[in-house]
């Protein structure tokens, strides 16, 4: 078995007298001895996190252009794990109090400009979602098996007497999803 050409390492050869790992080192950084923990784009957090946006004016929104993770701006340092609008606010404003959630007012989440941003509980941003009408309900919501003009159909079926289950069985609904519907706790458009 022929061993790697770097002294001390004692694995199988894979291309050009190197290891796998060696090899691999030398292809990204173009020297073996080189790992992606001796070279370090940014000196500290703080520069890493402003050389991944574009700042634009105070007004615009200040768009994460790294990585992202659940459709929110993510950056990892040292091993740990940040949301770039915690880190923006935590950065620009001050400390988030244990339980808060950096909420963003432009609804743009890998905005991190720190004017968009403000803290609210999980109940405050899922107030504020359904206040601008961004969550998903009714024709828009991905689980219904109705649309509204079922639902005034319902309604009017219910109105001439035709009984719930009835109703139920028709459209493969519960009879209490279609209590709901007569009472407006579903559809109530």
């Amino acid at each position: 078995m022929k061993q790697c050409k770097i002294e001390g390492c004692e694995l199988k050869v894979h291309g050009l007298k190197l290891c796998n790992l060696h090899y691999k080192r030398f292809k990204k950084y173009g020297d073996p001895h080189t790992s992606n923990a001796n070279i370090r784009k940014y000196p500290t957090l703080k520069y890493r996190f402003i050389g991944s946006f574009i700042k634009k004016s105070d007004k615009e929104c200040w768009p994460w252009i790294e990585a992202v993770s659940h459709g929110y701006g993510a950056m990892c340092w040292e091993g740990k794990r940040y949301s770039s609008s915690r880190y923006s606010y935590e950065h620009y404003i001050g400390p988030i109090s244990k339980g808060m959630n950096v909420c963003h007012a432009c609804d743009n989440p890998l905005c991190v400009n720190p004017n968009h941003l403000f803290l609210g509980t999980h109940k405050d941003n899922m107030d504020d979602k359904i206040y601008k009408k961004r969550h998903n309900h009714g024709n828009t919501h991905g689980m219904n098996k109705i649309n509204s003009s079922i639902v005034s159909i319902i309604r009017l079926k219910i109105e001439s007497g035709i009984t719930g289950r009835a109703i139920a069985r028709e459209y493969g609904l519960t009879e209490s999803c279609i209590s709901k519907i007569k009472n407006f706790k579903l559809w109530a458009v």
